[in-house]
């Protein structure tokens, strides 16, 4: 069986994507991974947004806006950078961190987990790895109400593997509606996605970071509409973008009705 894929797809025997999948599991390890040469992704590129060292630090920056948020003892912010990101995206986790800060209305989403909690406890799936392995999905992104959109960092680990290398499409689709969920509740609460449009305009690698946004575009009743956005870091390469219509519980509506 092959899988095609190119702008719509790029094409791997499923047999020899899994051997090389094997083959790189084996390889990482729990406190980072390194790309195989293959991997075409260019640090020159990457530097180009994160060539000047911002001097914010994951260890200054938790809710930077909201200091009640901050994780108490047995909590851990699953939005803060550690050493399994790669120096690439601690980069540009800092020089994006930097420029919202000048901004006004920007304030970082943390996103808090209770340690002592059972492994069997309900978690997000893109924030599956509780323990911050580096395997999945290591992102961290910014709220602006008043604007209706989100910006974000994101990097993607060898388990959300596709061909080698590569990121598997399902998993920039989950991170696009995880995203366009997240910004939607600035507006509504209780939304459910109804319909999710992806289009693969070019590869995503494993290991390199990448710029996310996305916004609100438009409200009727119950229903929301938003899009997004996945580019390169310096902001010159689209790679995915998505639209989608989230539609609103109509007891949560009705709800807001009767309030108003």
């Amino acid at each position: 069986m092959w899988w095609w894929r190119n702008h719509h797809a790029f094409t791997i025997p499923c047999k020899l994507a899994c051997r090389s999948s094997r083959s790189q599991f084996q390889q990482h390890q729990l406190r980072g991974f390194s790309l195989p040469p293959s991997s075409g992704v260019s640090c020159k590129k990457v530097s180009v947004m994160s060539a000047p060292a911002s001097g914010v630090t994951a260890a200054t920056l938790t809710t930077a806006a909201s200091p009640a948020t901050a994780a108490s003892s047995t909590e851990r912010d699953l939005s803060i950078p550690t050493e399994v990101w790669s120096e690439d995206a601690r980069r540009v986790y800092d020089s994006l961190a930097q420029d919202l800060r000048e901004e006004d209305g920007w304030v970082k989403r943390p996103f808090l987990v209770d340690m002592n909690e059972s492994v069997d406890a309900p978690r997000l799936m893109t924030r599956c790895d509780r323990e911050q392995t580096g395997r999945f999905y290591n992102y961290a992104f910014w709220a602006n109400k008043e604007q209706e959109r989100m910006r974000g960092v994101v990097e993607f680990g060898p388990y959300v593997q596709g061909p080698p290398s590569c990121v598997h499409g399902g998993a920039t689709a989950s991170m696009a509606d995880a995203v366009m969920g997240t910004t939607i509740q600035l507006v509504k609460r209780g939304v459910f996605t109804a319909n999710l449009t992806v289009n693969y305009k070019n590869v995503v690698r494993m290991g390199a970071p990448y710029l996310m946004e996305a916004r609100v575009d438009k409200v009727e009743g119950r229903k929301i509409f938003a899009s997004f956005q996945l580019t390169s870091a310096d902001q010159s390469t689209v790679c995915v973008a998505a639209t989608s219509l989230f539609v609103q519980a109509r007891q949560l509506a009705d709800g807001e009705q009767q309030a108003t």
